[in-house]
């Protein structure tokens, strides 16, 4: 979707990651499954710390019960994917979170739109 992204390997990693970024990010994704710390933790943590709490969290996972779902919304998620997601799905989810987070209906500087025969 031409965005630049950054890999964390664990959910420790990625807290790490952002205390130490001074720009920030517009949006981090977290799986449930993780070792150490699960992706509901991981969202916790990151909701919160003052200067990351507007920062999306899109939990895209397997987990995929309601009882996960609601999990997710608990901790603070901002959207819920489960594997596996279509482009689509996954742009429009991206999408959304980001029309929030950066107040603008055009997006066109931050995400190319998705092929459809990827969808």
């Amino acid at each position: 979707l031409g965005m630049q992204c950054d890999v964390a390997e664990s959910a420790a990693a990625a807290l790490q990651r952002l205390q130490a970024s001074t720009q920030g990010y517009h949006v981090v994704f977290a799986d449930v499954v993780m070792p150490e710390m699960d992706g509901y933790k991981l969202t916790r943590e990151i909701k919160r710390h003052p200067e990351h709490k507007n920062t999306p969290v899109i939990i895209l996972t397997s987990q995929s019960s309601p009882f996960d779902r609601a999990r997710g919304a608990l901790v603070g998620c901002d959207s819920y994917l489960t594997k596996p997601v279509t482009l689509s799905a996954f742009h429009a989810a991206l999408s959304k979170v980001l029309r929030k987070r950066l107040g603008t209906d055009d997006l066109s500087a931050w995400l190319r739109a998705p092929a459809q025969a990827l969808a």
